[in-house]
């Protein structure tokens, strides 16, 4: 089985997250985003048809340690192109952090096999 545990280190504590997951593969693949606090979303999917998506959804993120764990059974390997960016202003400000990953199960390249997009947002208070 392969797994692999990608922290999100970019994303702060206070930001308000939404989030969107999906797969595209034949093999099972169970993708759980986390911190010290809470469970954002835990779900598995064995499906080769893109919709609908594992999980959407938003929260305040109030812990630490914003982690995503990946874990595909069938697989020997999970590859992953990862993405960490701020949202900012035209002045350059920071105002949120985003995380994208896209991978791969196995060895076809198209890395379409699981997908998930975090973007925070700094609060205005």
């Amino acid at each position: 089985m392969a797994s692999k545990t990608i922290q999100l280190a970019n994303i702060e504590p206070g930001e308000f997250l939404s989030w969107f997951a999906t797969t595209q593969a034949a093999f099972k693949i169970r993708m759980k985003l986390y911190d010290s606090r809470r469970v954002y979303f835990d779900s598995a999917r064995q499906c080769c048809d893109i919709h609908p998506p594992m999980s959407q959804g938003a929260a305040y993120y109030e812990g630490i340690n914003l982690a995503l764990d990946i874990e595909i059974p069938q697989s020997k390997e999970i590859r992953a192109f990862l993405n960490n960016f701020a949202l900012l202003t035209p002045e350059g400000a920071a105002v949120g952090h985003g995380f994208t990953c896209c991978g791969e199960d196995r060895d076809n390249k198209d890395f379409n096999d699981f997908y998930l997009n975090v973007i925070g947002w700094k609060s205005k208070g």
